[in-house]
This record gives C-alpha cells, sequence and structure tokens, in this order.
C-alpha cells in the first residue's frame, strides 16, 4: 500500500482546487437549469423579438419593406436581398406553434411597390398560449414598431393593418 504525505502547503492547495471545483460544478448545473425552465412566456418573447429583428434586418436591404415569414426564411422573394439571407430560423417560419404558444404572422396591406408581391410597410406577431397547456400565460402582439405588448386575455390580440391595436400593455 502506498502510502502519500502531504505537507500543509499542498493540503492547502488541494482543498482550495476541490472547493474551485465544487463551485464551478454548482454553477454549470444551476446554468443548465435555468436555461432549461425558461418559462413558456420568456420563450414566447423571445421568438416574438426574434421575428421583429429578422423583418428589421430584411427592411434594411428591401429598401424598406417587410415580407411573409417564408420570404424571410428563403430570401428569394426580392432579388434584392438573396445574397443577405435567411433572415429567420426554419423553425420560426416553419411552426405556428413552439414551446407552448400559437404563433400568426399578420402582414399589413401589400404595397405593389416593391420586388416582392407579398412586401409590406407593417407586421405584427401574435402568440397565445395553447388552450389547455399554458393557459395561466399571457398572450403576446409584436409588430414593425419594435415594441410587445401583452395581455391577459385569453384570446388573440386584435391585429389592424400589420399592427398591434391594444397598445396598452407595452412590456418594457
Amino acid at each position: 500500500m502506498m502510502r502519500v504525505i502531504l505537507s500543509e502547503r499542498n493540503k492547502h492547495s488541494l482543498k482550495g482546487a476541490v472547493i474551485v471545483v465544487t463551485v464551478l460544478s454548482i454553477v454549470a448545473v444551476a446554468s443548465q437549469r435555468i436555461g432549461d425552465s425558461q418559462s413558456p412566456e420568456a420563450k414566447a418573447i423571445s421568438t416574438v423579438r426574434a421575428i421583429q429583428s429578422a423583418e428589421s434586418k430584411y427592411a434594411a436591404v428591401s429598401g424598406g419593406y417587410f415580407d411573409i415569414l417564408e420570404c424571410l426564411r428563403r430570401s428569394d422573394c426580392d432579388s434584392r436581398v438573396q445574397q443577405f439571407g435567411p433572415f429567420v430560423e426554419p423553425r420560426v417560419a416553419e411552426h405556428r406553434e413552439l414551446d407552448g404558444y400559437r404563433f400568426a404572422f399578420h402582414p399589413g396591406v401589400p404595397t405593389g411597390g416593391s420586388a416582392s408581391r407579398t412586401a409590406t410597410r407593417s407586421f405584427a406577431v401574435t402568440a397565445i398560449p395553447v388552450s389547455g397547456r399554458v393557459t395561466k400565460y399571457r398572450t403576446f402582439c409584436g409588430d414593425d414598431r419594435n415594441l410587445i405588448y401583452a395581455s391577459s386575455s385569453p384570446t388573440e390580440p386584435e391585429v389592424k393593418a400589420g399592427r398591434c391595436a391594444d397598445t396598452t400593455g407595452h412590456l418594457r
């Protein structure tokens, strides 16, 4: 049997190393749990913000026009934007239901003045909890003004001409 004798200095170094490893392990586990337990509301808000950001980037290269999510995903509806896209992840553009929320894209009135036949000067995105799963959560509406509005109403937020109609519950 081999016996290891540690000096007091080595004992302190070893103790310090064990403490550091323990703390780092706790932080890693906590970080993973926090990420995994992000609330459905936070995920819905993140998705609305991601769509708003994608639309803003699209508008910056398309002459100020917004477009439907499929055009942002494919980047082939307007020849001016093809080299810059895609602007939105396929999971956002293709799925109408994510993380316990149902999303709807509401384009404004088509402009007719763009290379894309589906281009608009406004848009809105609504997110409502899927019935029976997260009904205790709020509904959301975000639009081209880059604001998000929340409501405790279980119905889909009203949208008029590609803009959120109820602007009383502005998120800060």
